[in-house]
């Protein structure tokens, strides 16, 4: 008789035990459960404007109680094949998980939304041999330095027809105009690695547009710069880069804070 209640004792406590870890396994399932997510490969580059490769990336597992908002805004590892073959919009390095904000590009705006209610944009024909573009970005502030030719002697007139080469010249001196805010150079309105981030190519950056306000010391300094242009035939121009400190030809103390980043 006792021998069958010690074994009944034992069957009830193999329920109950068995119960309470149901209950527990049931409890945590989702510690179990995992998502998975798209995350660069250890020790992998990616630079802005190169395409996505599966080679590229890795699956990492979060289990599913920690994924918090994460899988709103992270691409799944499903969903890799969307991805193969876009270009980059950013810089990427080993381990960071892929959101799908880095693989949306802001649309360009408008050149004209770009200009104050009294601002204009206007275009300096620049030298192409006298710089780099890869270093001068819209935003930058620049100054135009214009060869002010002068006619031979014995010649008559302070300088030939454009495209003709019936008077000589010689060089009086150099003339610098400015400083001027950069807002496009060509089809440039940004840093050259955002626009072969969408796919796209530059080209005529050595003809750079500025923003000029009409009824301030830019809109004067703007005529002076395109009467000396007319002047030259608007050859030899070269540009000075200036400072992220300079102030716009324009700025107040109120609005200083318009410098360029």
């Amino acid at each position: 008789m006792k021998g069958l209640q010690g074994i009944l004792i034992a069957v009830a406590l193999g329920i109950v035990a068995a119960v309470c870890n149901w209950f527990y396994i049931t409890g945590h399932a989702k510690d179990f459960v995992k998502v998975s997510f798209v995350v660069v490969k250890s020790g992998t580059q990616i630079d802005v404007g190169d395409r996505f490769k599966k080679s590229h990336f890795e699956k990492v597992d979060i289990p599913e109680n920690n994924l918090g908002h994460l899988e709103t805004v992270a691409v799944r590892w499903s969903d890799l094949d969307t991805v193969v073959g876009q270009t980059s919009p950013r810089s990427f390095s080993g381990s960071e998980i892929l959101l799908r904000y880095d693989l949306k590009t802001p649309p360009q705006r408008d050149v004209s939304e770009l200009l104050g209610e009294n601002e204009v944009l206007r275009w300096v024909p620049v030298d192409q041999r006298s710089f780099t573009p890869d270093h001068v970005n819209p935003g930058n502030l620049v100054r135009f330095v214009v060869p002010m030719f002068t006619a031979a002697k014995g010649a008559r007139g302070n300088a030939p027809p454009k495209g003709s080469a019936a008077v000589p010249q010689s060089l009086r001196q150099s003339e610098e105009f400015g400083p001027f805010e950069v807002l496009t150079l060509g089809n440039r309105r940004g840093r050259k690695e955002i626009l072969r981030s969408r796919g796209a190519t530059t080209g005529q950056e050595n003809l750079i547009g500025i923003r000029v306000a009409s009824d301030g010391p830019s809109g004067k300094e703007a005529q002076r710069l395109f009467d000396a242009l007319r002047l030259t035939g608007n050859s030899g121009v070269q540009i000075i880069l200036l400072s992220a400190k300079t102030p716009p030809a324009d700025a107040t103390p109120a609005d200083s804070s318009r410098n360029p980043d």
